[in-house]
C-alpha cells in the first residue's frame, strides 16, 4: 500500500473590479483640504476559493484622513491564504472655492473737474480681502475701469479678486 496526503495550496491572487479612477475632490469650505471618502465602497471582490468568503480590504490612508495635495490612494484585498491584489489612484484636491471681498466701496458722489468730468480714484486700496488657500499677497485685483479714467455722468467700476487657481470674485 501507498499512503498520500494531498494539500490543496491557495495561490492565487483575489480580484477586484471597480478600482476607482484618479478622483478631483473639492476644498473643504473655508480651508485649503479635503476629507477622503472610503473608496472600499462599491468595489467588487471576489476570490478562487477563499474558505469562508473572508476577504481583508485596507485603504491606505484610510477614509476620513485631511489632505491638501494630491495623495496616493491604495486599496489592499487580501484573501485567507495571504495572496493579495492592490489597486491604485490619485485624489486630486482641487480649490473650486471664490476669495471673499470685504469692505466694497458703496456708491461714491465725486465733484466734477474742468469739462464737467470727474476723475475715477484707485477703490481697490480699502479691501480686505481673503481665500481659503492662498495668501492674499497672491491674489490678483483688477478694477474696471482703471484709476484716473476720466468720466461723464455716472460710471460703473467693478472690481475682480482672482486667486491662484482662477477662482474669482466681484464687487
Amino acid at each position: 500500500t501507498c499512503t498520500a496526503d494531498v494539500t490543496v495550496i491557495d495561490d492565487t491572487d483575489p480580484i477586484i473590479t471597480g478600482c476607482p479612477l484618479s478622483q478631483n475632490v473639492s476644498v473643504n469650505v473655508g480651508t485649503c483640504s479635503a476629507t477622503l471618502s472610503d473608496y472600499t465602497v462599491g468595489l467588487t471582490l471576489s476570490d478562487n476559493c477563499s474558505l469562508s468568503g473572508n476577504l481583508t480590504v485596507v485603504q491606505s490612508p484610510v477614509s476620513g484622513t485631511t489632505i491638501s495635495d494630491t495623495t496616493a490612494v491604495t486599496i489592499t484585498v487580501t484573501d485567507e491564504a495571504g495572496n493579495s491584489s492592490v489597486c491604485s489612484f490619485n485624489v486630486i484636491v482641487v480649490d473650486d472655492e471664490d476669495p471673499v471681498i470685504s469692505n466694497c466701496p458703496a456708491d461714491q458722489n465725486v465733484a466734477r473737474g474742468l469739462g464737467c468730468a470727474a476723475t475715477l480714484m484707485d477703490y481697490t486700496s480699502g479691501l480686505t480681502l481673503s481665500d481659503n488657500r492662498t495668501n492674499t499677497v497672491n491674489l490678483t485685483v483688477v478694477q474696471s475701469p482703471v484709476s484716473g479714467t476720466s468720466f461723464t455722468g455716472s460710471q460703473a467700476v467693478t472690481i475682480t479678486v482672482t486667486d491662484a487657481a482662477g477662482n474669482s470674485s466681484t464687487c
